[in-house]
């Protein structure tokens, strides 16, 4: 988790842009949501994340950030550049399944505020905050490990 909305987001982009799966984890959720899903699905915590955003391996895995670092290459920015465009507040219902999502795999602490961001230069998603902490996590890759935890 980060301390603010900004960092959790350049949080998330830096550990990805550098092809830190474990970075990506700690940016996008508390560890025990990780942990539990890894455990669950009796993969290693490197093949359970290619096996959650589609990709075959660590080549595949590799090729995608190439792409995206050349994007941010071309453009001339980094992390600290991407800006939110448009924040909105969960709706109660994914707001709670966020909230059982967390509960069910032993979170501690609850979420305390959720919104869908919209991101220039970077993938829409979800930045959530539980205990104070902020996490932000791209659709492809957290809507599925919700799906995974609450099952609806």
């Amino acid at each position: 988790g980060a301390s603010s909305e900004e960092k959790a987001i350049q949080k998330f982009i830096t550990s990805f842009l550098d092809a830190d799966i474990e970075g990506v984890f700690a940016a996008s959720a508390p560890s025990e949501f990780w942990n539990y899903l890894v455990e669950d699905s009796g993969l290693t915590s490197e093949r359970f994340f290619y096996q959650l955003i589609g990709c075959d391996d660590a080549e595949e895995f590799a090729s995608e950030v190439d792409e995206w670092n050349e994007r941010f290459e071309e453009k001339g920015i980094d992390a600290k550049d991407v800006e939110i465009e448009e924040k909105s507040s969960f709706e109660d219902d994914s707001f709670s399944d966020l909230s059982h999502a967390m509960k069910y795999a032993d979170v501690e602490g609850k979420v305390e505020e959720a919104y869908w961001i919209e991101l220039d230069n970077f993938s829409d998603g979800f930045l959530y905050s539980v205990d104070g902490k902020w996490y932000y996590g791209p659709e492809w890759l957290l809507d599925d490990a919700l799906y995974m935890v609450y099952g609806e």
